[in-house]
C-alpha cells in the first residue's frame, strides 16, 4: 500500500509503504510480519519490520542510485538491507541480508492500468556468509502495487 505523497519543506515529496507477509509454514520468526517504510527523499527509504510471533524489531533500508525510466532502457539500479529468514540444511536462520537488484519499468498495460517492473539481483546473507540471486515482477497500480518473487 502506497501512503498519499507529502512535501518535505524542500518541496521533495514523502510517501509511506506498508507491507505485511504470512507464510503458515515458515517458523514463528518467518511467519508472521509488518513491514513499514518512509521514503524520506526520491531515492532513499528507511523503515521498520515486525515480527509480533517473536516480538522482534529491525530496521529496513533502500537506496534508489539511478532512477530508470519506461520511456528509455535505462535501468534503475537499487541497494538495501533488511532481515529475514533463510533456509540452510533444513533450518530456518534469521539474518540480516544486503541487496542489489536491476529493475526496468515496462510499457503500462493500458487495459489493467497497471505498469511491469521486473528485477534481478543478488543478496549476500550474512549469517550464511553466502550470496543468492534474487528476481521477480512489481505490477504498479496508480493505487497499490503487486510484488511477485
Amino acid at each position: 500500500m502506497r501512503g498519499a505523497p507529502e512535501q518535505t519543506a524542500d518541496g521533495n515529496p514523502i510517501s509511506g509503504v506498508i507491507t505485511s507477509r504470512w507464510i503458515p509454514e515458515k517458523n514463528d520468526s518467518g511467519q508472521l510480519f509488518g513491514s513499514v517504510s518512509l521514503w524520506l527523499t526520491p531515492d532513499f527509504a528507511l523503515g521498520a519490520d515486525y515480527r509480533p510471533l517473536v516480538d522482534k524489531l529491525s530496521i529496513t533500508s533502500t537506496w534508489r542510485i539511478l532512477s530508470g525510466s519506461p520511456k528509455s532502457w535505462k535501468p534503475s539500479v537499487i541497494l538495501g538491507t533488511m532481515a529475514d529468514d533463510f533456509m540452510i540444511a533444513g533450518q530456518q536462520v534469521e539474518s540480516r541480508a544486503f541487496f542489489g537488484t536491476l529493475s526496468q519499468s515496462l510499457p503500462s498495460i493500458d487495459a489493467l492500468n497497471m505498469t511491469p517492473i521486473p528485477y534481478a539481483g543478488a543478496a549476500y546473507i550474512d549469517e550464511l556468509d553466502d550470496v543468492r540471486p534474487v528476481g521477480g515482477i512489481t505490477l504498479r497500480h496508480k493505487e497499490f502495487s503487486l510484488l511477485i518473487q
